[in-house]
Order: structure tokens, then C-alpha cells, then sequence
């Protein structure tokens, strides 16, 4: 583990306060729903499983360090309308008309906190109905749902990913990666040469996920 001291005064000055973070090796999780039922071919399937996927994360364990997350990972807020004040700021005003989704995948029930509610009147929680939340994901840092569809897949591109959710200091969690169907033909592969391609078009993707989008810069 590293250990970084962060320093940081008050308005006035007056006063001063340290914080010590300690960092470790970047623990990424892929989630494979999609990914197992879009790819019918088993050799393919077991390529991009058992050696594309890891070589890719191998780099990032090496090259990346985080705070890691305390406890299990969450999404993060369901997508509905929520009240801004009141005994139910935060909550949902009436239950989500549809599925929150990250990419291709409907984030399973299981991936949210629990603790969230659906309030249809402001002034009092008296009528507030839970939602479901579950467990979260355990031993992890960043989480992306792989799916290998046509999706936005056009001219020569071979994958694409993004970030859905981010942590309080705006760090990237969850996210997704979809896997165009033609970095599927012609594989496996078994030449060095041509599975380092695919490996490195995996850390590309992987990259936009993490920190290497439009979104994400501070201006």
C-alpha cells in the first residue's frame, strides 16, 4: 500500500487539517450477464474471458492505484424524479416508469443500496414505500457490464464504453463496455501479436470508463 497526506485549511486559514489515505491496487470487476448470452460461440467466448479480459485488467492492477472502497460497491441513485426539499428531499416522487440502465444492461435490483424510497406527497415520509436494494458488489473498486451487441457499433468501430455512476469524490465506479460484433469475427486468436491488439483495445475502453471521457473534464 502507498499512503498520501492531504492537507487542507479552513476559509479563514486559521486552522489546518490532515488527512492520510492509504491507496491500493485497483480491484475491477466485469459483469458478464449480456456478454455470456450475446456470445453464442464458446472458443470466443472463453478468448475474450481467459485472455483478453485478464491480460487487459493485469495492466491496470499495475499501473493503477485508489482509495479502495469501504465495504461493497452500489450503484448509485435509480433514475426517477426526486424531491429537492422538504422531509423527502432525495427520494423518489412516484415509482420509476422504467429500468435504470448502464449501456446495454438493466442494473439488477441487487446493485443498489437499500434505503431508498418512493414518497408521493413532500411534506411527510408517513407514505413512503421502500424500494428494493440488495447487497452491492463485493471486493471492488470499478464495475462494468460487458455486452457484445450491435448497439452503437458502426464503420470501424470496434468497442465502446462509459461511465454510469460515480462515487462521492467523483470518481468513475460503474460503468459499461460493449464488444462490436466485428472484434468477434476471426477470433480466437492465437498469434502474440494479434491478441495484443485486442488487449489494448480493451485498456482504450477501459480508459473512457475510468477517466478518459468529455464528461468527466472540470470544464
Amino acid at each position: 500500500q502507498d499512503f498520501a497526506v492531504l492537507r487542507s485549511r479552513n476559509e479563514s486559514g486559521s486552522s489546518e487539517q490532515v488527512t492520510t489515505r492509504s491507496f491500493s491496487t485497483i480491484r475491477i470487476l466485469l459483469e458478464y450477464t449480456l456478454f455470456d448470452s450475446d456470445v453464442t460461440d464458446t472458443s470466443v467466448k472463453d478468448y475474450y474471458k481467459n485472455t483478453v479480459f485478464p491480460q487487459a485488467f493485469a495492466w491496470f492492477e499495475s499501473a493503477l492505484k485508489v482509495v479502495p472502497v469501504s465495504g461493497n460497491l452500489f450503484y448509485g441513485k435509480r433514475n426517477c424524479g426526486r424531491w429537492t426539499s422538504g422531509p423527502c428531499a432525495g427520494y423518489c416522487a412516484s415509482t420509476p416508469t422504467s429500468p435504470t440502465t448502464c449501456g446495454q444492461t438493466t442494473v439488477p435490483d441487487s446493485h443498489f443500496a437499500p434505503g431508498d424510497k418512493v414518497c408521493p406527497d413532500s411534506g411527510t415520509t408517513s407514505t413512503c414505500t421502500d424500494l428494493p436494494g440488495g447487497p452491492g458488489i463485493a471486493n471492488t473498486d470499478a464495475m462494468l457490464y460487458v455486452s457484445a451487441r450491435q448497439g452503437d457499433c458502426g464503420g470501424s468501430t470496434l468497442a465502446y464504453a462509459g461511465h454510469c455512476s460515480m462515487d462521492q469524490n467523483d470518481r468513475p465506479i460503474i460503468g459499461h463496455m460493449n464488444i462490436c460484433p466485428q472484434m468477434l469475427t476471426g477470433r480466437p486468436r492465437t498469434v502474440a501479436a494479434d491478441i495484443a491488439k485486442d488487449v489494448a483495445v480493451i485498456i482504450h475502453e477501459v480508459t473512457h470508463m475510468l477517466v478518459f471521457s468529455s464528461s468527466l473534464y472540470a470544464f
